[in-house]
């Protein structure tokens, strides 16, 4: 999910500043004749914190789609490698050492029926590429040999660690050929830009804090107080968000 398509930004003891899609700000008063030079640094902050929130959004993007083409080829690699080699099918050493080789986590082998019967992974074996939601995408390969998918990246459940499937057409015959990676490039810049980091270092005289909310749930994003992330917003700070 975007940044800006869920930030709610709040100056502590001053002002509610709502930032829409579109960047258009609402200001709700909640003290009485600030200075000018309040509600001008207030706008500069939110001009910031807009924009930063917009470069990350594009920052992540390009590295997703620098990642997409990257594991295609891995992909594609190993998909060659298997038709020049197809001996290496049945050996799942020489698939890992292969994986290894490469910088991947896994590779699995589908039969034209989509039935996963070979790689780096024995638990996986036997699992039909029509019998789950996850898999089921895949499929089109055997249907149409020169369809490529890249799925999207998720956290996985033992762990968190994000990890992705990316899936060719074997070249040797009928069947699919997919890889996993975890993208650790990607991981470590969610993790620069996440969204409860985004305020830290703003300064915002001496009046108070920014804090980010979700438009949703009002709970907590962002704050320099760390503590008060995922808290409920209207209880911790006594405002009427709605």
């Amino acid at each position: 999910m975007k940044l800006m398509s869920k930030v709610q930004a709040m100056f502590a003891g001053i002002f509610i500043v709502i930032i829409g899609a579109s960047m258009g700000c609402t200001y709700v008063y909640q003290v009485n004749h600030e200075k000018e030079s309040i509600n001008t640094s207030v706008d500069t902050q939110i001009e910031y914190i807009a924009n930063k929130i917009t470069e990350y959004d594009q920052e992540v993007e390009e590295l997703k789609k620098e990642l997409e083409e990257d594991y295609l080829i891995k992909a594609r690699t190993v998909a060659f490698t298997l038709k020049e080699k197809p001996e290496l099918i049945d050996n799942r050493q020489k698939l890992k050492e292969l994986a290894e080789k490469i910088g991947i986590e896994e590779i699995h082998i589908s039969d034209a029926n989509g039935i996963l019967y070979a790689g780096t992974v024995p638990d996986f074996y036997g699992l039909s590429y029509y019998g789950g939601e996850q898999m089921l995408p895949f499929t089109k390969i055997i249907e149409d040999s020169s369809f490529e998918l890249v799925q999207e990246a998720t956290p996985r459940d033992s762990d968190g660690v994000l990890f992705q499937y990316i899936g060719v057409s074997r070249l040797d015959g009928p069947g699919i050929i997919q890889i996993g990676v975890a993208p650790e490039r990607l991981q470590a810049k969610l993790a620069s830009v996440a969204v409860e980091n985004i305020v830290d270092g703003i300064i915002f005289n001496d009046s108070g804090d920014m804090i980010i909310i979700d438009k949703e749930d009002k709970k907590i994003l962002s704050a320099v107080d760390k503590e008060l992330i995922s808290e409920d917003a209207v209880q911790k700070l006594g405002q009427d968000l709605n």
